[in-house]
């Protein structure tokens, strides 16, 4: 979904698109052979996107806009099913985040009770 904020701010939008709808031009004129492909080239050789929504993304990592971080997070899910070794890593790690939250909380609740701050005067 586009918004149309003023005339002058859709045609900047257009006017991005089509530099990057060219660039994707020669991207595929030239294969993996453009040096530092980046994040445009890893969605173009890695994904079936089409050229619009692979210029959309471009846009939404170049410009913090409307729903900018919505559509940064459904296209990180997005990757995380298409890559199942990213997923598997990001598991271990919130596992690991949460084991080791449940640890400090386990001991935090076993070394401290209200038995602890009951003869404190506030």
């Amino acid at each position: 979904m586009v918004l149309k904020f003023s005339f002058f701010g859709y045609q900047g939008r257009e006017k991005i698109i089509g530099k990057i709808n060219k660039t994707i031009e020669v991207h595929r004129q030239n294969g993996a052979s453009i040096e530092g492909n980046g994040v445009l080239g890893r969605l173009l050789e890695e994904e079936s996107l089409p050229d619009d929504a692979v210029a959309d993304f471009i846009i939404n990592l170049l410009f913090a806009g409307n729903e900018t971080t919505t559509k940064t997070m459904l296209f990180a899910v997005y990757f995380l099913t298409q890559c199942p070794r990213a997923m598997k890593q990001l598991l271990v790690y919130i596992t690991t985040i949460l084991d080791i939250f449940s640890l400090y909380v386990y001991l935090v609740h076993k070394t401290l009770s209200f038995g602890d701050f009951r003869d404190f005067y506030i």
